[in-house]
């Protein structure tokens, strides 16, 4: 990765060079927040609020599963444990998805407006 960038930045004048360095990378936090300002903003609290209810429910499966004193209770706890983490699972796998997403949707948006310069710098030459 680090080669690709220093072909671009050395193929880039001065002026590109900045304002490609401007565009920088997001932290893994800066992801987060952002993602929470996109337009599947809904999606995103709904499914935290969804992995917050199964984790809770994880988490009261398992201390019930310990005060069970028949196995059948025990085994009843054990799959709503079961059920609870699956659950929290495929919320975080679906979030990681979305900010998959996320993050393509705006490399996107950085090559169409690299495109958008390099047409406009081809029209400015093209006019002389």
């Amino acid at each position: 990765m680090k080669n690709i960038d220093d072909s671009i930045r050395s193929a880039l004048s001065a002026e590109d060079k900045e304002w490609f360095d401007q565009l920088g990378e997001q932290s893994p936090i800066e992801q987060v927040i952002d993602s929470f300002t996109s337009l599947s903003r809904m999606y995103l609290v709904m499914s935290f609020t969804l992995t917050f209810a199964f984790l809770g429910l994880a988490v009261f499966a398992v201390v019930r599963f310990f005060l069970a004193e028949e196995v059948g209770g025990q085994i009843l706890w054990a799959g709503v444990f079961f059920i609870g983490f699956l659950g929290t699972m495929l919320m975080k796998l679906g979030y990681w998805m979305e900010l998959s997403k996320l993050a393509t949707m705006r490399e996107i948006k950085r090559v169409e407006l690299q495109v958008a310069r390099l047409a406009e710098h081809l029209n400015v030459g093209g006019d002389r």
